[in-house]
């Protein structure tokens, strides 16, 4: 079967594009706005389905299903910070992330460059970096940004430029709503991104059919 690629993602051990066997997409973000509806055996009936660094997908499962074709992660999971001390209530290691899954691909969303290798990515894992480059270009394109993306927003918009029109679960955009993850209480967002700016794209991007939000 022909792969749909996916902009700006490299295979690690052979800087291969990634490649998607089907452009039927879920991606699953960790916002608590995932637990306003049972949407777990939606979400799990995609064919792709990516989740986000330390997605909780025992506890939950009615709300955000168990299918984790992909895992997305960001500089601090590659990097083995321990995240507790810095205020994620759940955190417990990187070992203990990827411990939970057995074939799903790694996806590193490039915000510092990669200088470990593999770093703490499992070698049963396939394992594929962002450019940064790429990474970059999310700031300016589909739309400008005051600052850095985050790596959930950087994802969409790869998507979204590769010519795929994901579903997003997880992902607030009620600049009202309880900043938190569903499964933890978390700290207040870094002042590295734009997260209202962020929101505004969002709601664009729907109304123009290229992502569709369930809230």
């Amino acid at each position: 079967m022909e792969k749909l690629l996916v902009e700006g993602f490299f295979e690690y051990d052979t800087n291969r594009l990634l490649g998607w066997p089907s452009d039927n997409v879920a991606l699953v973000g960790n916002g608590g706005c995932i637990l306003n509806e049972e949407n777990g055996d939606l979400i799990d009936s995609h064919d792709i389905v990516v989740r986000f660094n330390n997605a909780n997908i025992e506890d939950f499962q009615k709300n955000t299903g168990t299918k984790t074709t992909d895992l997305v992660i960001n500089c601090h999971v590659y990097n083995e910070l321990d995240l507790k001390k810095e205020g994620f209530e759940e955190w417990k290691s990187t070992k203990h992330l990827f411990d939970r899954y057995s074939d799903s691909r790694v996806l590193y969303v490039n915000t510092n460059f990669p200088g470990r290798g593999r770093g703490p990515v499992p070698k049963r894992l396939p394992f594929y970096i962002m450019d940064s480059d790429y990474f970059d270009s999310c700031q300016f394109s589909p739309y400008e940004l005051p600052k850095i993306p985050t790596v959930g927003f950087a994802t969409i918009c790869c998507l979204v430029r590769s010519g795929f029109r994901p579903n997003l679960f997880g992902f607030t955009v009620d600049k009202k709503a309880k900043w938190d993850h569903y499964f933890e209480n978390r700290p207040e967002p870094s002042v590295s991104h734009s997260h209202n700016a962020e929101m505004e794209c969002l709601i664009d991007l729907e109304a123009r059919g290229l992502v569709k939000i369930y809230r």
